[in-house]
């Protein structure tokens, strides 16, 4: 961890650094592009200008396992304040009908993040993912279902309820083992 703290106050007291924190700070540009960067140096000066400037970052990777390997990096560095990723739905590119309920999953708790909390927060995803449509935060509002445990349900109303969003209700054989 100290070799890590020292790496940060190296990379952050280079001039360019400070010169680019000054640009994100100034408002003067909301959209940067940093090219040619080798290694983790971009993960830390994301962190580096998230940090100083307290603004949401939305980091746009090349394709998708770039941007995984820029996630790690950004975790690992941010241990305060973890980055969230926002994946595509799909399980294989172009084959759009075949879902990955993962990713989709984590798609709505990056929304959800997102806008329940003031906080500035650092995106990561890819343009494959961008292009799909996100449902608004006011629709899956309206659309949830909150149950706790222990809770009573009324069978009637969570039938009606379910069937005026189009559930459909399927039966999954049961494996029993002798």
């Amino acid at each position: 961890m100290k070799d890590l703290i020292e790496l940060k106050e190296k990379i952050v007291s280079t001039e360019s650094v400070k010169q680019l924190v000054q640009i994100l700070g100034s408002g003067a540009k909301d959209h940067i592009r940093l090219e040619g960067l080798k290694g983790a140096i971009n993960s830390f000066l994301i962190s580096f200008g998230h940090s100083t400037n307290q603004k949401n970052f939305l980091i746009i990777a090349e394709e998708k396992e770039s941007a995984a390997y820029l996630l790690n990096d950004l975790e690992n560095i941010n241990a305060d304040n973890k980055p969230l990723f926002f994946p595509d739905s799909f399980k294989r590119p172009a084959y759009f009908e075949v879902l990955n309920k993962t990713n989709v999953l984590q798609r709505t708790e990056t929304v959800n993040k997102f806008t329940q909390s003031s906080a500035p927060k650092i995106i990561v995803t890819y343009p494959e993912a961008l292009f799909e449509k996100v449902v608004a935060p006011e629709i899956l509002q309206e659309n949830q279902m909150i149950i706790t445990k222990g809770e009573n349900l009324d069978v009637d109303s969570m039938i009606f309820t379910l069937s005026a969003v189009s559930y459909t209700h399927l039966t999954l054989p049961t494996i029993c083992s002798v």
